[in-house]
Protein backbone atom coordinates (compact mmCIF):
# COMPACT_ATOMS: atom_id res chain seq x y z
CA UNK A 1 0.00 0.00 0.00
CA UNK A 2 1.00 3.40 -1.19
CA UNK A 3 1.04 6.09 1.78
CA UNK A 4 1.46 9.77 0.18
CA UNK A 5 3.34 12.39 2.39
CA UNK A 6 1.50 15.73 1.26
CA UNK A 7 3.26 18.80 2.25
CA UNK A 8 2.02 22.23 3.17
CA UNK A 9 4.22 25.21 2.91
CA UNK A 10 3.91 28.06 5.87
CA UNK A 11 2.49 30.95 2.75
CA UNK A 12 -0.71 28.05 2.02
CA UNK A 13 -1.35 27.69 5.71
CA UNK A 14 -1.76 31.25 6.21
CA UNK A 15 -3.86 31.89 3.48
CA UNK A 16 -5.84 28.73 4.02
CA UNK A 17 -5.90 30.10 7.86
CA UNK A 18 -6.55 33.92 7.03
CA UNK A 19 -9.73 32.27 4.46
CA UNK A 20 -11.05 30.56 7.87
CA UNK A 21 -11.21 33.68 9.69
CA UNK A 22 -12.21 35.66 7.22
CA UNK A 23 -15.07 33.77 6.15
CA UNK A 24 -15.57 30.74 8.68
CA UNK A 25 -15.16 32.47 11.98
CA UNK A 26 -15.77 35.56 11.65
CA UNK A 27 -19.31 35.11 10.07
CA UNK A 28 -21.75 37.26 11.30
CA UNK A 29 -24.60 34.24 10.89
CA UNK A 30 -21.97 31.71 12.93
CA UNK A 31 -19.26 29.46 12.23
CA UNK A 32 -19.63 27.81 8.74
CA UNK A 33 -17.86 25.64 6.41
CA UNK A 34 -15.24 27.45 3.84
CA UNK A 35 -12.86 26.12 1.87
CA UNK A 36 -10.99 26.50 -2.18
CA UNK A 37 -8.93 24.99 -4.54
CA UNK A 38 -5.34 23.23 -4.32
CA UNK A 39 -2.61 23.31 -6.62
CA UNK A 40 0.61 21.56 -7.00
CA UNK A 41 3.51 21.68 -9.88
CA UNK A 42 2.83 20.16 -12.55
CA UNK A 43 3.42 16.60 -13.77
CA UNK A 44 4.72 15.53 -10.00
CA UNK A 45 4.25 12.13 -9.36
CA UNK A 46 3.02 11.85 -6.23
CA UNK A 47 4.75 9.17 -4.66
CA UNK A 48 8.00 8.46 -3.89
CA UNK A 49 8.94 12.24 -3.23
CA UNK A 50 5.46 13.11 -2.33
CA UNK A 51 2.82 16.02 -3.02
CA UNK A 52 3.81 19.72 -2.51
CA UNK A 53 0.76 21.86 -2.38
CA UNK A 54 1.96 25.50 -3.58
CA UNK A 55 -0.89 27.44 -4.06
CA UNK A 56 -4.56 27.37 -2.14
CA UNK A 57 -7.53 29.32 -2.99
CA UNK A 58 -10.76 30.42 -1.14
CA UNK A 59 -14.03 29.83 -2.61
CA UNK A 60 -14.84 31.94 -5.42
CA UNK A 61 -18.16 33.58 -5.96
CA UNK A 62 -21.21 31.88 -5.28
CA UNK A 63 -20.03 29.77 -2.77
CA UNK A 64 -22.86 28.03 -0.44
CA UNK A 65 -21.55 27.86 3.15
CA UNK A 66 -23.59 26.43 6.46
CA UNK A 67 -22.39 25.01 9.44
CA UNK A 68 -22.60 21.57 7.61
CA UNK A 69 -22.38 22.03 3.86
CA UNK A 70 -20.05 23.58 1.34
CA UNK A 71 -20.79 23.81 -2.31
CA UNK A 72 -17.52 24.94 -4.36
CA UNK A 73 -18.88 26.77 -7.38
CA UNK A 74 -16.33 25.64 -10.61
CA UNK A 75 -17.49 28.18 -13.03
CA UNK A 76 -14.25 30.05 -12.65
CA UNK A 77 -12.00 26.89 -11.43
CA UNK A 78 -11.02 26.66 -15.52
CA UNK A 79 -10.04 30.15 -15.43
CA UNK A 80 -7.63 29.92 -12.14
CA UNK A 81 -6.24 26.52 -13.47
CA UNK A 82 -5.05 28.39 -16.26
CA UNK A 83 -3.64 31.00 -14.75
CA UNK A 84 -1.87 28.43 -12.61
CA UNK A 85 -0.70 26.66 -15.47
CA UNK A 86 1.45 29.30 -16.64
CA UNK A 87 3.28 29.58 -13.44
CA UNK A 88 3.99 25.74 -13.92
CA UNK A 89 0.95 24.44 -11.35
CA UNK A 90 -1.78 22.12 -12.03
CA UNK A 91 -5.00 21.58 -9.81
CA UNK A 92 -4.25 18.69 -7.56
CA UNK A 93 -8.12 18.99 -5.11
CA UNK A 94 -8.89 21.36 -2.32
CA UNK A 95 -9.47 21.87 0.97
CA UNK A 96 -12.18 22.84 3.38
CA UNK A 97 -13.26 23.69 7.16
CA UNK A 98 -15.48 21.21 8.96
CA UNK A 99 -16.64 23.01 12.18
CA UNK A 100 -18.67 20.06 13.50
CA UNK A 101 -14.83 18.63 13.90
CA UNK A 102 -15.73 15.67 11.99
CA UNK A 103 -12.62 14.86 9.87
CA UNK A 104 -14.27 12.40 7.27
CA UNK A 105 -15.59 13.36 3.82
CA UNK A 106 -19.15 13.75 3.03
CA UNK A 107 -21.05 12.78 0.00
CA UNK A 108 -20.63 16.46 -1.13
CA UNK A 109 -17.03 16.32 -0.46
CA UNK A 110 -17.00 13.09 -2.50
CA UNK A 111 -19.07 14.82 -5.27
CA UNK A 112 -15.98 17.90 -5.22
CA UNK A 113 -13.39 15.16 -5.59
CA UNK A 114 -15.00 13.12 -8.01
CA UNK A 115 -15.14 16.80 -10.19
CA UNK A 116 -11.37 17.28 -9.78
CA UNK A 117 -10.23 13.73 -10.44
CA UNK A 118 -12.25 14.28 -13.90
CA UNK A 119 -10.79 17.49 -14.38
CA UNK A 120 -7.23 15.45 -13.58
CA UNK A 121 -8.12 13.10 -16.53
CA UNK A 122 -9.09 15.28 -19.38
CA UNK A 123 -5.75 17.33 -19.04
CA UNK A 124 -4.14 14.41 -19.09
CA UNK A 125 -2.51 14.75 -15.23
CA UNK A 126 0.97 12.72 -14.67
CA UNK A 127 -1.12 10.94 -11.77
CA UNK A 128 -4.39 10.26 -11.40
CA UNK A 129 -5.14 11.19 -7.91
CA UNK A 130 -7.10 14.32 -5.74
CA UNK A 131 -6.42 15.65 -2.53
CA UNK A 132 -8.82 16.98 0.10
CA UNK A 133 -7.94 18.58 2.95
CA UNK A 134 -10.25 18.69 5.74
CA UNK A 135 -9.44 21.04 9.08
CA UNK A 136 -11.14 20.67 12.34
CA UNK A 137 -10.75 22.67 15.62
CA UNK A 138 -9.09 21.01 17.97
CA UNK A 139 -11.19 21.00 21.28
CA UNK A 140 -7.93 21.33 23.45
CA UNK A 141 -7.17 25.23 22.28
CA UNK A 142 -9.29 27.96 21.21
CA UNK A 143 -7.84 27.84 17.77
CA UNK A 144 -6.01 25.09 17.54
CA UNK A 145 -6.25 23.28 14.23
CA UNK A 146 -5.67 19.56 13.08
CA UNK A 147 -5.52 18.67 9.18
CA UNK A 148 -6.73 15.73 7.73
CA UNK A 149 -5.15 14.83 4.38
CA UNK A 150 -7.42 12.63 2.07
CA UNK A 151 -5.69 11.16 -1.52
CA UNK A 152 -8.63 9.73 -3.56
CA UNK A 153 -8.49 7.91 -6.82
CA UNK A 154 -11.82 6.72 -8.78
CA UNK A 155 -12.05 3.56 -9.78
CA UNK A 156 -13.15 -0.66 -8.38
CA UNK A 157 -12.30 -0.98 -4.70
CA UNK A 158 -13.17 -3.96 -2.60
CA UNK A 159 -13.65 -7.21 -2.32
CA UNK A 160 -16.48 -6.87 -4.88
CA UNK A 161 -14.37 -4.14 -6.82
CA UNK A 162 -17.28 -1.29 -5.95
CA UNK A 163 -16.53 2.06 -8.70
CA UNK A 164 -16.54 5.40 -6.81
CA UNK A 165 -14.11 7.53 -5.30
CA UNK A 166 -11.87 5.89 -3.15
CA UNK A 167 -9.35 6.60 -0.18
CA UNK A 168 -5.94 6.33 -0.07
CA UNK A 169 -3.65 6.58 3.18
CA UNK A 170 -1.78 10.30 3.55
CA UNK A 171 0.59 11.64 5.97
CA UNK A 172 0.66 15.14 6.22
CA UNK A 173 3.89 17.63 6.55
CA UNK A 174 3.15 21.23 7.83
CA UNK A 175 6.63 23.27 6.55
CA UNK A 176 7.71 25.81 8.89
CA UNK A 177 9.38 27.79 5.41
Amino acid sequence: MTVYEVRLPLSVQEKITEEIFETAVNNPEGFVETGGWCWSPQGQAWWGDGLDIIEASGPGIGAERTYDTLFLPSDHLLDLDEMFRRDGLELCGGWHLHPSGDQFPSELDLTRVGRVLDLRAIWESRTQRAIELIITREPKGEWTWCVTPWIFYRGPSGILGTPGVHPEAAVLRLEEK
